[in-house]
């Protein structure tokens, strides 16, 4: 299963770097919205994961054979390694769409004009860039998304202190990596990991924006 994912993933970015290898505005929106279902769905699938081997885990715990009902023995490490792998993936998409829209520019602007970023400049960026009303509106509507969880105000520098995009979960940058506590019981780790991974990689792909 693992190895399927990581193909599928591979598969996605390959054929997301094609569409952003043109450098232009056109493809901010599809591009956008690629990663942020990327980040949606590796959160699912690390939390799935995880889940998997603690009760691997649990059965190993009640088995005479010390081995799960696959007759595996299942270790935390396992899922460790499927949720790196996957926050590398998703690190390398958003790396992708960082070094194309730092040197992405409307026509006629020069090389030291803004780069092309409507999540820290405004909708009007996409209006300059005639890329249509639909797209003003989902540049709006992330704006809106940003601005109603904010923590603190954002200072002149327009880099946001605080993003809170999940029920209950506080999300400061350091609180975007992965989070693992052995000293806690395994099932007591997996429900906290659960909560905290909860719109991590989501806000860890916003807060880079800004």
């Amino acid at each position: 299963m693992a190895k399927l994912l990581q193909d599928a993933y591979l598969d996605v970015l390959e054929e997301l770097d094609k569409h952003l290898r043109p450098k232009e505005p056109l493809s901010w929106a599809p591009a956008f919205r690629c990663i942020l279902v990327l980040c949606m769905c590796a959160e699912m699938v690390e939390t799935t994961t995880d889940l998997r081997v603690v009760n691997a885990m649990h059965d190993m715990s009640r088995s005479p054979d010390g081995l799960d009902q696959n007759r595996n023995k299942a270790s935390r490490e396992d899922s460790i390694a499927v949720c790196r792998k996957l926050d590398e993936a998703i690190r390398s998409a958003e790396s992708s769409y960082h070094l194309i829209y730092k040197t992405t520019r409307l026509k006629g602007e020069s090389r030291k004009s803004q780069a092309f970023n409507p999540i820290r400049y405004g909708s009007g960026v996409v209006k300059k860039a005639n890329l249509g009303k639909d797209v003003e509106d989902f540049a709006d509507s992330m704006i809106a998304v940003v601005t109603k969880h904010r923590e603190y105000s954002i200072p002149p520098s327009g880099i946001l202190h605080v993003l809170n995009l999940c029920q209950g979960n506080e999300l400061k940058p350091e609180t975007t990596l992965l989070s693992f506590d052995p000293k806690r019981d395994v099932a007591g780790d997996h429900q906290a990991f659960e909560k905290h991974n909860s719109g991590r990689l989501v806000s860890r792909f916003i807060q880079s924006l800004l």
